[in-house]
């Protein structure tokens, strides 16, 4: 909400990474692999759904693709966070193919998809200057969706209202409940979550700096 704010007030884009939108590859394989059941699975969708109405689409869904085998190889000798070590390898082949039916409703939509191997790393402003490309070609949204925006990002009941639906299942039940569901609460949590996750970033690469042993 505070980045859709910013467009609105300042006229600039943002980046997500990680949103409403590519949430749902997460959801979709905790449906296949039975960790959410039919009903919750629905709850979801029809609470995404909700969400997605009241927002623009993306002009431009960058995605740096990278092979199941490599995606284990930086989470398990790179990144080295405890939590993840057990990831196996089948999950994240599973997310691989999520994320390509992700891409495609992505593009009906019409987000205009950047598609780039990421295998190896590439160049970071060939990257940059591709999305900016794209974006350009792609234009503003009308005058009306953005009036729209405007109007809902600065009506916190509206937002509420837009996180909730009319009922709640006994399995989303904890998830869903007071006062998680309150705007200033995920504002913070998502803040809090940023910032540890700054820090975990900036502590690897002191250590490296420090000539400290990193797996690579």
């Amino acid at each position: 909400t505070t980045l859709f704010r910013s467009v609105v007030r300042t006229g600039t884009g943002v980046i997500l990474d990680r949103s409403v939108f590519s949430d749902s590859v997460f959801a979709r394989v905790g449906y296949r692999d039975k960790f959410i059941s039919e009903e919750g699975y629905a709850f979801y969708n029809k609470l995404r759904n909700q969400m997605l109405r009241k927002l623009p689409v993306p002009h431009c869904t960058l995605f740096l693709r990278v092979s199941a085998s490599e995606c284990l190889r930086r989470v398990v000798h790179v990144r080295q966070r405890e939590c993840e070590k057990g990831i196996p390898l089948e999950y994240l082949e599973s997310l691989g193919s999520a994320y390509d039916e992700f891409l495609e409703e992505m593009r009906d939509s019409g987000s205009e998809v950047v598609d780039i191997d990421w295998n190896n790393f590439g160049n970071v402003g060939t990257v940059a200057r591709e999305v900016a490309d794209h974006i350009a070609s792609k234009g503003d949204s009308s005058p009306k969706k953005s009036a729209d925006l405007a109007a809902f990002v600065n009506d916190e009941k509206a937002i509420n209202r837009t996180l909730s639906l009319d009922y709640v299942i006994d399995e989303a039940r904890d998830e869903v409940e007071a006062p998680l569901f309150d705007l200033k609460v995920l504002q913070e949590r998502e803040q809090l979550a940023h910032e540890l996750e700054s820090v975990d970033a900036s502590r690897r690469r002191l250590r490296v700096r420090a000539g400290c042993p990193v797996e690579a």
